[in-house]
């Protein structure tokens, strides 16, 4: 591939911006993100590149100060593909330097584009207002010119070397099947490994997991895949990135019509660098074959035939009996977490450390129902262990098919587990079978690491805590797992079954109180920041932290509490005005110049009038606010700090403005040393004035 040098005058032009563009907020450590927009504007006039500069707006709803740049790169197809690039903004965390380097990679992918063949054409969106909640994404699909894309590529960052995160949908909504197969299958030829979880595709479908910058389009049809996350914005050896999305980009292919093939159900298996795609029909063909040949199994083999119909039959309440002791001894196991967290006095602790709570549950469940297993022991004789052995077999086929209910591809864990069982029962050796065994659990054990990785806290304490529907489907799934734990024991030599259960039982309780002990003096703060919110309004300070202020031992607060007020007297800087009025056509029409002091990144204006809610026009958005009573003026978030305001209004009106500003301060006014960690200050200021 040819390389393509990082422009040298990047930078440059990003530092001198800082200084001439008008609307600088000076004293910030992040440059102004209009000067993004223009340095990446002469940027693409230097590649002979036709810019069209786009308003970001919807009437009445929002505005933004910023704009899409959108470049067109014809193509001899038809169909047309839409790559958007989100420009930095003022709130984000990366570094001027690695967004420097991110633009610059952007450019290198349009350099090599442009000397391509294009099979179809592509639409480039530099997205300039993406940090205030995805305006410019809305606001350019809002738009009736725009054509109807066949796939969209969303890239937020160029990886790592050899690496490349992915993202494949957003709660409620699954990228196209056919999309992400191709994707990989091309980064994979270039010797890049995507690095994507499949257990988010499940979550996605189900409605959980985090609202991503895919759901403008996936909402809309429009299939959509998202490509690097924002702390990975770097220009270092990200060739194979870029060869790889340029073969996915030009290569020749018929795209499916969202609207009638879109394959949300499939599996992406992924352990280190190794992707497998599992498509729908694939999948359900190997269920088919695979629960085919179980009950083939048993219908033909004599031992199958002869012993696990029978031994089902005649033991079946012995399921029913395994399932709810594990749901009642789950329940009681989730009041240890319950207890910890009052303890604690520390609702949200859980967050933190979620993998470790859901441990505990189970821990303090399973040592629960060892301890009180011992009547079920004596309804199975010695001779006939393999009892458990069809209970693994047909709570497995069970546990499948109510996993398919809640979503196809779920059932791909017991599956596995399936399978693992079937070697298990062909297993001669204690050793053999206890190989299978701890081997069944292995991609059910990684999805559940993954589950606990993401910051999802209402999944994450209906696991952890009490919560009936979770713990009966967990206690009908781990029912397989302890049918063949039973059969191990009944193997197992002599002198050690007698006490088989009891020990194992004491190991689960001695572990869970290790446990206990160890949660109940974890501090999630030890290598990470202790997180403070400061809210600055009405002369008071509002102290805020998720964890009561006895985890920090150098605050003079009431050590239960979590939020404190304090008095603030320090006069907040107050927006400068001026204003001037004039007929025109039996209208006044009033002018206002606003100067905003530093910092400033939400405004709201509200305009109230003797007469009536009447506003003519404005040159800039506005609607009704019932329950404010008045008309907003819809200004834009990170404006610039001279804002000029125009308003039409009937004659003797009359015009009160109410405002509302919102600052991020950089600093802390408080000057006070115990709030040592990572603070936020949020100040908050109301004005009225009438011109």
């Amino acid at each position: 591939m040819r390389k393509v040098p990082a422009p040298k005058h990047f930078a440059l032009l990003i530092g001198v911006g800082f200084f001439l563009l008008p609307g600088t907020l000076r004293g910030t450590e992040f440059p102004d993100h209009r000067q993004w927009i223009s340095s990446t504007i002469f940027e693409l006039e230097a590649r002979n590149l036709e810019v069209e500069e786009l308003p970001i707006i919807e009437e009445g709803v929002f505005h933004s100060f910023s704009s899409n740049l959108l470049v067109h790169l014809p193509g001899s197809g038809a169909e047309t593909i839409l790559v958007l690039i989100p420009l930095p903004g003022p709130n984000t965390r990366s570094s001027p330097e690695e967004n420097q380097g991110f633009l610059s990679t952007s450019l290198q992918l349009i350099d090599e584009l442009q000397i391509r063949e294009l099979p179809f054409s592509i639409d480039i969106v530099y997205a300039g207002a993406e940090f205030e909640e995805q305006k410019s994404l809305r606001g350019y699909l809002l738009s009736p010119t725009i054509p109807k894309y066949s796939f969209a590529v969303y890239i937020e960052g160029w990886g790592s070397p050899g690496s490349w995160n992915m993202t494949n949908g957003s709660a409620g909504e699954v990228s196209p099947g056919w999309l992400v197969k191709a994707l990989l299958e091309e980064l994979k030829k270039s010797g890049v490994a995507p690095a994507i979880q499949g257990l988010m595709t499940q979550l996605y479908s189900l409605g959980f997991g985090p609202t991503t910058p895919l759901a403008p389009l996936l909402e809309r049809t429009i299939p959509a895949v998202l490509i690097g996350t924002p702390l990975d914005r770097n220009n270092e050896s990200t060739d194979a990135q870029i060869e790889g999305l340029v073969r996915f980009l030009t290569l020749p292919r018929e795209h499916p019509d969202p609207t009638r093939d879109w394959e949300r159900y499939y599996i992406l298996l992924q352990f280190n660098a190794f992707t497998w795609f599992i498509g729908e029909e694939t999948y359900l063909t190997l269920t088919f074959l695979l629960l085919s040949a179980v009950l083939l199994r048993i219908r033909f083999t004599s031992r199958g035939k002869k012993r696990y119909s029978f031994l089902l039959l005649k033991f079946g309440l012995l399921v029913l009996g395994l399932s709810l002791a594990m749901f009642l001894l789950l329940i009681l196991g989730s009041v240890l977490p319950e207890i910890l967290l009052i303890l604690r006095d520390f609702p949200t602790l859980f967050q933190y450390n979620p993998g470790a709570f859901f441990l505990l549950k189970v821990l303090s469940g399973s040592a629960l129902f060892g301890w009180v297993f011992g009547a079920f022991l004596l309804v199975v004789p010695e001779d006939q262990g393999e009892v458990y052995s069809a209970i693994a077999i047909g709570t497995l086929v069970l546990d499948v098919l109510l996993l398919s209910v809640l979503q196809v591809t779920l059932g791909y864990y017991y599956l596995w587990a399936l399978v693992c069982t079937l070697f298990f029962l062909e297993a001669k050796s204690l050793w053999g079978k206890t190989f299978w065994f701890l081997l069944s659990p292995f991609w059910l054990i990684k999805s559940l690491v993954e589950l606990f990785s993401l910051d999802e806290p209402a999944l994450l304490q209906a696991f952890g805590g009490v919560n009936l529907p979770v713990d009966m489907v967990v206690s009908l799934l781990l029912v397989p797992y302890i049918a063949m734990f039973l059969r191990l024991r009944m193997l197992a030599p002599q002198k050690y079954a007698k006490n088989w259960i009891l020990l194992t039982s004491l190991g689960f309780g001695i572990t869970a109180v290790g446990l206990f002990w160890t949660l109940y003096i974890y501090d999630p703060f030890a290598h990470q920041p202790k997180p403070f919110q400061v809210t600055l309004e009405n002369s008071i300070a509002t102290i805020e932290s998720p964890a009561p202020f006895s985890e920090f031992g150098s605050l003079d607060f009431p050590s239960s509490k979590r939020v404190q007020n304090t008095p603030y007297p320090n006069s907040p800087e107050n927006v400068t005005w001026r204003s001037s009025n004039s007929l025109f056509l039996n209208r006044e029409v009033y002018e206002l110049n606003l100067e905003f002091p530093p910092f400033t990144n939400e405004i709201h204006v509200f305009v109230e009038t003797d007469e009536s809610e009447i506003l003519y026009d404005s040159n800039f958005p506005f609607r009704h606010i019932p329950e404010e009573d008045a008309l907003e003026v819809i200004l834009g978030d990170y404006p610039p700090q001279i804002i000029d305001l125009r308003l039409v209004v009937p004659v003797g009106s009359r015009p009160k403005f109410r405002l509302r500003i919102t600052r991020e301060l950089p600093y802390h006014p408080l000057n006070d040393q115990a709030l040592n960690g990572e603070v936020k200050v949020i100040e908050i200021t109301h004005q009225e004035f009438s011109p």
